[in-house]
């Protein structure tokens, strides 16, 4: 199975720009990716030595566990980023490989105290807040949500676009709360919205462009009272990807029968229902963080849907 700096890496998107997503993981000499055909995926190539382990990728935590691949210059083709000592640590897509990377940004840094703890620098995501087309950055800091928006060649100064998720609200109590922060566009206006999992279900803020709403509950399925604080690998499999193809991100989480999901209908949820039995408890996917830690939701055969992957024993297991 490998180290957990390798395999706790693997992402699925879209890095060639044939809007099928693909494979990406760190490996020792960098970042080693596979495309998709629509029904598999090549023979996975090095794309840049860049974030090696001979680059210090395979020490703590607080820096390989931030790499992600955000489509930061609008071109259709997802780059990549991870938070280095400096900042933001990121390298453009060329369809066939990654660039050199550079510096975006000095916020996020060691300095700035996102090598501390993983109720931060663990929120680290590349939402496209203001619909330009070009992925951003927000994490959870102690006053909120702390987001810089991308010129598509750098990230402009981090200010806060939302005081609720702080510490003083409570999402700093336990990690069932602050690991479920996702982005996606939930009202499908093109900006990309923001979800928690809070005690009483999935509570969700909007973007303006500038800034997030006031957060509401979309549902009150995920509550604790529903059994969704108790094991990680039920609330740590909860990701909001669009699965009617509509434009508006949908919810998913690992039941224990299951892929439990419900539709976004603008202005909230619908109630969750199974979508899939495979997943589930019986079927092994309660064991080993190795196994349902890797559940996400990638476009495999560009419909416009997402689909659902996860690295199985025997390799990737997805269904559409």
């Amino acid at each position: 199975m490998g180290a957990d700096y390798y395999w706790r890496t693997i992402r699925f998107a879209d890095i060639n720009g044939d809007g099928k997503a693909d494979i990406c993981g760190r490996a020792s000499g960098g970042l080693y990716c596979a495309l998709s055909t629509g029904s598999s995926f090549t023979a996975p190539t090095f794309w840049t030595t860049g974030y090696s382990d001979a680059g210090g990728w395979a020490g703590a935590q607080y820096y390989w566990g931030t790499i992600e691949f955000p489509d930061l210059n609008g071109d259709g083709k997802a780059d990549v980023c991870g938070r280095a000592s400096g900042g933001l640590y990121c390298a453009l897509s060329t369809g066939s490989s990654f660039t050199a990377p550079t510096y975006w940004t000095a916020g996020y840094s060691d300095a700035g105290g996102w090598a501390g703890a993983e109720y931060y620098w663990g929120t680290i995501h590349y939402p496209d807040l203001d619909g330009d087309g070009k992925a951003d950055v927000c994490g959870r800091a102690s006053g909120g949500l702390y987001c810089a928006l991308s010129t598509g060649s750098s990230f402009t100064a981090p200010t806060y676009w939302t005081s609720a998720y702080s510490d003083p609200t409570g999402w700093v109590s336990a990690d069932y709360y602050w690991r479920t922060i996702k982005y996606a566009d939930l009202n499908g206006d093109g900006k990309t919205d923001v979800c928690g999992r809070a005690s009483g279900g999935m509570y969700c803020s909007l973007s303006t462009g500038g800034a997030f709403t006031a957060p509401t509950f979309w549902t009150t399925g995920y509550s604790d009272a529903g059994g969704w604080a108790g094991a990680q690998y039920y609330w740590g499999t909860i990701e909001l990807p669009d699965l009617d193809g509509d434009g508006k991100a949908d919810v998913c989480g690992r039941a224990s029968g299951g892929i439990y999901c419900a539709l976004s209908t603008g202005g909230s949820f619908t109630p969750p229902a199974y979508r899939s039995s495979g997943y589930s408890d019986a079927g092994g996917w309660a064991g080993a963080q190795y196994y349902w830690g890797t559940i996400r939701y990638p476009d495999v055969n560009g419909d416009g849907r997402a689909d659902v992957c996860g690295r199985a024993s025997g390799g990737l297991y997805c269904a559409d």
